[in-house]
Order: C-alpha cells, then sequence, then structure tokens
C-alpha cells in the first residue's frame, strides 16, 4: 500500500481485499482491523468481500461478538451473496459455534437472501451430530415447508443412526463419574489419572534418583 501511494496510486477495493486476504491467512486479526479502518478512511467503499475477510478471522480467532457486529454495521449498506452466509456459518460450526450459526442463518433469512438449502444441509447434521435432533427436526420441516430439496439423508435425525459428538472434556467428566465405565478403563491398563505420570526413580535406601538414571 505504500507503494502504490508513493506512485501515486489509489489502492481499490481488489487491492484491499488482497492485503486482507493475505493477513487473514496469516491469522493477524489486528492489522486486519486496522487495514478496514483505512480503506473506510481513505474514501474507498467496502464490499461484501472486504467485510467477509475480515469477519472469518474474526471468526476463526474466537472472536464472535467483534465479528458479529462488523455483520451488523455490513447489513446497514450492503445485501452480502448467500456465499457470504453459507461460508461463514461453516466457520462458525467448525468452531464449535452453532448458536452464532443459527443467529447468522436468521439474519439470511430476514435479508431474503435466497441460496437456502446448501446452509440447511450444513446446519442440519450439524445440529444432529451435537445431539440437538429437535433443532435438526424443526430446520428439516421448515426447509421441506419451502420446497427446498436437501441433499442431507433423512436418517440424519434418527438419534439410533447419527452418532453424537460428545467434547473430550465432557467425555473424561462422564467417564470420570462413571463407576464401572472407570472400573473397565481401570483393567484394560488405562488409569486415566495423574498417577499414570512419570515418577522419580528410588534407588534401595527409597532416595529419589534425578531423572534418566536408572538401575544397572
Amino acid at each position: 500500500m505504500m507503494e502504490m501511494r508513493s506512485y501515486k496510486i489509489a489502492p481499490n477495493s481488489i487491492s484491499y481485499n488482497i492485503l486482507l486476504s493475505c493477513l487473514g491467512r496469516a491469522r493477524r486479526v489486528k492489522e486486519s482491523l486496522n487495514a478496514l479502518d483505512l480503506m473506510k478512511r481513505s474514501g474507498c467503499d467496502p464490499d461484501w468481500v472486504t467485510y467477509y475477510l475480515v469477519i472469518r478471522v474474526l471468526f476463526l480467532s474466537g472472536r464472535f461478538g467483534k465479528g458479529n457486529r462488523i455483520v451488523e454495521q455490513m447489513m446497514g449498506g450492503l445485501r452480502p451473496p448467500p456465499k457470504f452466509y453459507h461460508d461463514l456459518i461453516g466457520v462458525l460450526c467448525g468452531r464449535e459455534r452453532v448458536n452464532h450459526a443459527l443467529a447468522l442463518f436468521e439474519l439470511m433469512k430476514l435479508n431474503d437472501a435466497g441460496g437456502y438449502g446448501p446452509v440447511y444441509d450444513l446446519l442440519i447434521p450439524k445440529l444432529c451430530r451435537c445431539g440437538d435432533f429437535g433443532k435438526g427436526k424443526e430446520l428439516w420441516d421448515g426447509a421441506v415447508k419451502m420446497g427446498i430439496t436437501l441433499s442431507c439423508s433423512s436418517s440424519v435425525l434418527d438419534p439410533s443412526v447419527t452418532q453424537v459428538f460428545v467434547p473430550r472434556q465432557k467425555e473424561h467428566d462422564a467417564m470420570r463419574d462413571d463407576p464401572v465405565k472407570q472400573n473397565a478403563r481401570i483393567q484394560n491398563g488405562d488409569h486415566g489419572t495423574s498417577e499414570t505420570k512419570k515418577k522419580k526413580k528410588k534407588d534401595s535406601q527409597g532416595q529419589a534418583l534425578p531423572d534418566g538414571i536408572g538401575s544397572q
């Protein structure tokens, strides 16, 4: 950008979008926000791609509140295409923020963006794999009512077919609280406790030896 200005070439939206794309790949959040602010102050109007690149890096870095606020700012003057919503909803689902994804989908429908089929195909299986079969069925019924042909199978709505994803921490807590499962793990040699951590080796007199020194 500095070099362009030295040649008295004013950056346009394409220039800024290329810069934001590079910053996004490097997860440079602060620099991306600064570039967006500079773009606005220089009189260059951001397009939906500009906002998409900034919001995407915010979501990927866990700044969901800031990302949502920029979505709201964008809605004041732009009407993004379905791809904008679909891709960002995919990012949110990948970050396990399904509630944020649903809120963005509601905004998509509120703005009558169209192209809802791929988003339904993304959200319904995700909800069911998270154990929210009720919400998945609600979205399925809504899509059918709108006459949308879905690519995902209706079997995803069946709890006996769809395997529910359990986050590792919750799985560990459930195992710890279930004595039957805990005993099974112990019998299999997996104690799952801090007792399995490496201990100091001791000599014949019970004194601890430094790590890396064993009995000869």
